[in-house]
């Protein structure tokens, strides 16, 4: 990673309320649970009590909540069936950033419960006119998970911003705005975003491998795949977490590692690796890339007939446990 694509800057929590954020679906859902947000809240009211009016304006009375890792998406255009072959290459696409709108690559836990806060402030109108918060967009993906979550801690953070204390609401309030802080990290590139992505959640209890994975091949899809990506998050996501490993430690890893002649004694975060592979739309025109894209091609050709409309044969995709993993949508 060049450190040229990086750009770290300070912004205060005010100035996170002014940005417009997305939480991309490769994303794994919201999870922090009360114990999370009451953990937040007890540090958050230890440095409050001790701002005090001759340190109040004092630039060295600061609190740093952590980094968010950000990345502007881009708008991928294909050529369509109009278009002049000989002046534009099928395999050619245009990329087009997306005006004003980041996409969270790290930090969204922390985002996500901050920005539960703000819409608790927004339910307090006169609050609201005191301290002239502005307005937070944040695009949250419709996952159940995050949805209960959410909801949940919502309640949790009304009950603790109206908890008693040596300042009033508006004071408590305003310190935050001012004296919190983030650091901002903007990749430009896309694969230092993921890059990133995979190097910070390798690391850590809450996130399992399979997660990784989820995220790894959700943003291997064909961009022409939203609906599909889509429907590929909903069914993971009604899969039990427990499940889920246990397929993956039991069973798919084990028995790609043995016929590898290999130990399969643990699957961790550090084995995900054997679980990428090709990514076709991607891959150039190798003879090992070019065997799987005919297969791939010729199942969706089959697939999509009109002709499936009449006897509604389905064709499965042939998947082997050891082949070499297709990324993407066939993974799911």
């Amino acid at each position: 990673m060049t450190t040229a694509t990086l750009i770290p800057r300070v912004i205060s929590l005010k100035e996170l309320y002014q940005q417009h954020l997305s939480i991309p679906d490769y994303q794994r859902p919201y999870k922090w649970t009360e114990k999370h947000v009451r953990t937040l809240f007890d540090d958050l009211d230890y440095f409050v009590a001790g701002i005090t009016v001759k340190n109040r304006d004092d630039e060295r009375y600061k609190y740093r909540l952590g980094t968010i890792v950000l990345h502007k998406p881009t708008l991928i255009i294909r050529p369509n069936k109009h278009t002049d072959y000989y002046q534009y290459p099928i395999q050619k696409f245009i990329q087009r950033k997306l005006p004003n709108v980041n996409n969270i690559v790290d930090g969204q836990q922390r985002t996500l419960t901050f920005y539960l806060i703000w819409y608790a402030l927004h339910a307090r109108k006169n609050l609201l006119n005191k301290l002239g918060l502005p307005e937070f967009s944040l695009e949250i993906p419709a996952c159940r998970i995050s949805q209960e979550n959410l909801r949940r801690n919502y309640d949790v953070v009304e009950k603790l911003i109206d908890k008693p204390r040596s300042k009033t609401l508006a004071e408590y309030i305003d310190i935050l705005l001012s004296k919190c802080e983030f650091v901002i990290v903007e990749l430009s590139k896309l694969s230092e975003a993921f890059q990133f992505f995979d190097s910070q959640n390798s690391r850590g209890l809450d996130l399992h491998p399979h997660d990784l994975l989820k995220a790894y091949h959700l943003r291997e899809f064909d961009p022409s795949e939203s609906e599909l990506k889509a429907k590929a998050v909903q069914q993971w996501e009604q899969r039990d977490e427990k499940e889920v490993h246990r397929i993956f430690s039991h069973f798919l890893y084990p028995i790609r590692q043995w016929t590898k002649g290999e130990k399969a004694f643990h699957f961790g975060k550090e084995q995900v690796e054997g679980f990428k592979g090709l990514s076709l739309h991607q891959e150039d025109q190798f003879p090992l890339s070019q065997s799987y894209r005919i297969l791939h091609s010729m199942v969706d050709e089959y697939n999509n007939d009109r002709f499936r409309k009449v006897d509604n044969i389905h064709l499965a995709y042939p998947f082997q446990i050891t082949q070499t993993m297709i990324n993407g949508r066939r993974f799911f």
